[in-house]
């Protein structure tokens, strides 16, 4: 029998009673009846102390999980923050090394196209120059 269905039928018990309590005329049997009354109510409050010591107790240990689950939950946070700082490091530490890589070859392009303009040149000179002296001995 659960809980429930013990209650209710222990409150129905006591509820009975009380109609038998009221036609008794006796003072020592009401008083008697009264003390048995009393006991069957003890009886069930105790059950329901004792109900809600258990629920206490669950909540209690649930309030400590959520407790710990929230102290874990911070920990897992914190260290993941750590882990994302260190892979952003990392990243910009590539990044910043390609950047180099990619000045360095810009550089030696730049280089290379300014003795490759400077030829170009001498050779657009050379080739004008030609022109123009074959125009100057045509005439």
């Amino acid at each position: 029998m659960t809980e429930a269905e013990s209650s209710v039928q222990l409150n129905a018990e006591v509820a009975s009673r009380w109609g038998h309590l009221f036609r008794l005329e006796v003072p020592q049997e009401l008083h008697q009846e009264m003390l048995s009354q009393q006991a069957a109510c003890d009886t069930i409050i105790a059950s329901k102390d004792a109900i809600v010591a258990a629920m206490r107790s669950q909540l209690h240990d649930k309030d400590d999980e959520y407790v710990r689950m929230l102290k874990q939950q911070g920990e897992d946070v914190d260290l993941l923050l750590l882990n994302m700082g260190k892979q952003l490091e990392e990243m910009q530490t590539a990044y910043r090394n390609e950047l180099a890589q990619i000045d360095d070859a810009y550089m030696q392009v730049c280089d290379f196209g300014s003795d490759f303009r400077v030829y170009l040149l001498h050779k657009n000179l050379d080739i004008a120059l030609e022109a123009i002296g074959r125009c100057v001995f045509r005439a």
